[in-house]
């Protein structure tokens, strides 16, 4: 019926859009069965492109997420604690 359709279209417009990067990290995570929560999660580089949604995507599964950049102290120190690293 066209409400049917009318309603799918607007829930599809609803759903956010997730940049590929940002989806394909989440993905071979999947793939291999890594778990997420509770992990510590370095991520560098700040973009709206991909670091951004990757933040979230990782704060969504529960992980404790620490976002990097140039502008970051000593990062070594940050990668060397991280349980997953998302260059």
């Amino acid at each position: 019926s066209r409400s049917s359709v009318t309603s799918t279209a607007a829930a599809s417009a609803r759903k956010p859009f997730v940049p590929c990067t940002a989806a394909g990290i989440m993905e071979l995570l999947n793939h291999y069965s890594i778990p997420v929560s509770g992990k510590q999660v370095v991520i560098i580089g700040r973009s709206a492109i991909v670091g951004m949604p990757a933040q979230l995507l990782f704060m969504k599964r529960n992980a404790t997420v620490n976002a990097c950049d140039i502008h970051t102290p000593d990062i070594a120190s940050r990668v060397a604690q991280a349980d997953i690293l998302v260059v």
